[in-house]
């Protein structure tokens, strides 16, 4: 079965009425903490992160996403 990655960050309620502001900036940390943790669990080890990649990756270092 396919979830679409919207779908995995919208399913999360937010905890409280959000402005339509904040409510772009969670799902867009939503979004990066969903393309880490897809990057960590990949299956095919040749596809799977690095600790150095991961090291790198937004979601650690807190850095804007430069991630499609």
């Amino acid at each position: 079965m396919f979830i679409a990655e919207q779908d995995i960050i919208r399913s999360y309620p937010y905890g409280r009425k959000l402005s339509k502001e904040d409510t772009a900036k969670e799902d867009e940390e939503r979004r990066v903490f969903l393309h880490f943790v897809l990057g960590l669990l990949e299956l095919n080890p040749w596809k799977r992160w690095t600790a150095k990649q991961a090291a790198d990756h937004p979601f650690v270092t807190g850095t804007s996403n430069t991630h499609p």
